[in-house]
């Protein structure tokens, strides 16, 4: 298990997209240099394999929900926003690069144009 501290500087580096988040040594550099905060690559990983979990135990819940269709026309995707101000979608850019995709930049800029769901 990692701290809620290590989590928080995890989510900061993530949503600041100054690295991709498969590139560990830069996430541990940025969260050092910027966040005042050491991670060392077991820290990272068990993150990305324990993301969801951890949003759970750390309280981040996400507030509202988007429904954003795919440009192919087969199917759609989630993107979510938590109290934290931290954006994620159901998109394999996200799930597996934990980076801004078109689909969150898409909610971010025009969030009416989208469909809300209301939980």
């Amino acid at each position: 298990m990692v701290s809620k501290e290590k989590f928080g500087a995890y989510v900061k580096v993530q949503k600041s997209g100054i690295t991709n988040m498969f590139n560990i040594p830069h996430v541990i550099e940025a969260a050092d240099k910027i966040f005042d905060v050491e991670l060392t690559k077991e820290d990272c990983i068990y993150i990305m394999e324990n993301y969801k979990e951890l949003v759970e135990a750390f309280k981040m819940k996400w507030i509202k929900k988007w429904n954003v269709k795919s440009e192919s026309g087969n199917g759609s995707y989630v993107v979510s926003l938590s109290d934290q101000n931290t954006w994620g979608c159901s998109c394999p850019v996200w799930k597996f690069r934990r980076q801004e995709c078109k689909h969150i930049k898409g909610v971010k800029l025009n969030p009416e144009r989208y469909e809300e769901i209301r939980e």
